[in-house]
C-alpha cells in the first residue's frame, strides 16, 4: 500500500506507528509538523512559520498539494487535530487516531470541538487505545463500528526486567528506594500531586528518593513547589532520555507512579509493566483496564495525596509482593499489548479498507497499482 501519515514526527508514538509500515515494506509518506524524518519514509515538512490563528488554511493548501502528488491508497492523521487535515486532504479512505486529550479535554475553543466532532463523525476508520476513550468518542458522535481498539504497543524484547544496578550507581541512587514519575511536566499528569504526597512518604520511608524524568511547561512551577515543601534534597530531576535508553530508567523504580487526572492508555504505563514493574496509579478508567488494586498493582483516588502516599509507602515496604505483581504484568503485556501484534491488527484493517475503496472506484482509481509492498 501507499500510505500517507500526517503526524508530528518528533513524537515517538508517531515514529513507531509509521515506522511499522516502513518495516513491512509499504510505500510510506510522512507529512510532518515536526522536523525529524522517519527512516525509510518519504518526508514532507509542514512548516509552522505562520502564527497559530492563521496557520490552518496555508497548511491545508500544502497538504492538499502534496496529497494530490502522492496519490495514497490511504491517509491517516493523528492525533485528531491532524486527522482533520487528513479528512480534508482529498484522499480516501481517510482515517484518524485519537490519543486522549484530543477527545477528553473540555476547555477547548468552540471551533476546536467542532473539528474533533467532524473527524469523529466522518473518518472511515478511527483508532482508540482504551475502552474508555472509545466510549467518549462514541458519545461525541463516532460510529462505534468504525472505532478500532488498539494500543500503540510495547516491544517486550526491549522493555524487559533486569540490568539496572549500573545505572543506579552512575546516577548516585544505589541503595535508595526510588519513586519514579516519568511523564511530561504538563497538567494532565498531576506531577505536583506526587510532590505534595512525598513528604508523607519520607516520614515513613526516610531513604526514599523521588525521581522525575521529563520536561514540560510546568517544570519551573514543579521545581518551586519541591523547594517550598523542603524536599529538594530528596528529589532528582532528570532530563528526557533517548527512547532506546528509556527501559533502563523505568527499571530504576521501586515504585512507578502515574497520577494522571485524565488521559487514555498510558504507553509509559504499559512499558513499565513490560519491564516487570507493579505501578501505583490513579483510578482513571483507562488505568483500571490494566491495573487491579492489590492484584497487579496499586490504585489510589485521583488527586487524593494522602491515599497516594499510602500506596507508595506500601509499594516500597513490600518489594516481594510488587515483584510478584510485576511478573503478572509482564505476561499481561506480552499477551495483550505486544507492539507487533497490535500493529498487525491495524495493517489488516488498512488493507481491508483500501480493498473496499478500490472495489468502489474500480480500475480507474489513480492510486491503484500492481502489488502494494516492496517485500516483508
Amino acid at each position: 500500500m501507499r500510505l500517507c501519515f500526517i503526524v508530528d514526527s518528533n513524537s515517538i508514538h508517531s515514529r513507531k506507528w509509521a515506522g511499522y509500515f516502513v518495516e513491512r515494506g509499504h510505500d510510506v509518506h510522512v507529512l510532518s509538523t515536526g522536523e525529524t524524518g522517519i527512516p525509510g519514509a518519504k518526508f514532507h515538512r509542514l512548516f509552522n512559520r505562520w502564527p497559530p490563528k492563521v496557520r490552518f488554511l496555508p497548511r491545508l493548501a500544502k497538504v492538499r498539494r502534496l496529497v494530490a502528488k502522492i496519490k495514497p491508497d490511504l491517509i491517516n492523521g493523528q492525533p485528531l487535530g491532524l486527522g482533520f487535515y487528513a479528512l480534508l486532504s482529498g484522499a480516501r479512505p481517510a482515517t484518524a487516531g485519537a490519543w486522549g486529550s484530543d477527545v477528553y479535554v473540555t476547555g477547548r475553543s468552540r471551533l476546536g470541538k467542532w473539528h474533533t466532532r467532524f473527524v469523529l463523525r466522518n473518518a472511515d476508520l478511527l483508532t482508540a487505545d482504551s475502552k474508555d476513550l472509545k466510549d467518549e468518542m462514541v458519545r461525541q458522535g463516532a460510529d462505534p463500528s468504525k472505532v478500532m481498539l488498539v494500543t500503540h504497543g510495547v516491544d517486550s524484547k526491549k522493555f524487559k526486567p533486569g540490568g539496572v544496578e549500573p545505572l543506579k550507581k552512575r546516577l548516585g541512587l544505589k541503595g535508595k528506594k526510588i519513586v519514579l514519575a516519568a511523564r511530561y511536566f504538563e497538567p494532565p499528569y498531576d506531577l505536583q500531586g506526587i510532590a505534595e504526597a512525598f513528604p508523607q512518604v519520607l516520614r515513613e520511608v526516610p531513604d526514599a528518593v523521588l525521581v522525575y524524568v521529563g520536561k514540560g511547561s510546568l517544570e519551573r512551577e514543579l521545581r518551586a513547589l519541591v523547594k517550598r515543601l523542603g524536599i529538594e534534597k530528596r528529589v532528582v530531576f532528570l532530563p528526557p532520555v533517548n527512547y532506546s535508553d528509556f527501559p533502563g530508567y523505568l527499571k530504576l523504580a521501586d515504585a512507578y507512579v502515574s497520577a494522571s487526572v485524565y488521559e487514555s492508555t498510558s504507553i509509559s504505563l504499559l512499558e513499565a509493566m513490560s519491564c516487570g514493574l507493579a505501578p501505583v496509579v490513579s483510578d482513571l478508567e483507562s488505568n483500571l483496564e490494566w491495573i487491579r488494586d492489590g492484584r497487579n498493582g496499586l490504585v489510589f483516588e485521583r488527586r487524593n495525596r494522602a491515599q497516594m502516599a499510602e500506596k507508595i509507602v506500601y509499594a516500597l515496604r513490600h518489594p516481594q509482593k510488587m515483584r510478584a505483581f510485576g511478573r503478572i504484568n509482564r505476561r499481561l503485556i506480552r499477551e495483550k499489548a505486544e507492539y507487533g501484534r497490535e500493529m498487525r491488527k491495524v495493517e489488516r484493517s488498512y488493507e481491508a479498507l483500501v480493498a473496499k475503496y478500490k472495489g468502489k472506484r474500480g480500475s480507474k482509481s489513480p492510486g491503484k497499482r500492481e502489488g502494494g509492498r516492496r517485500g516483508k
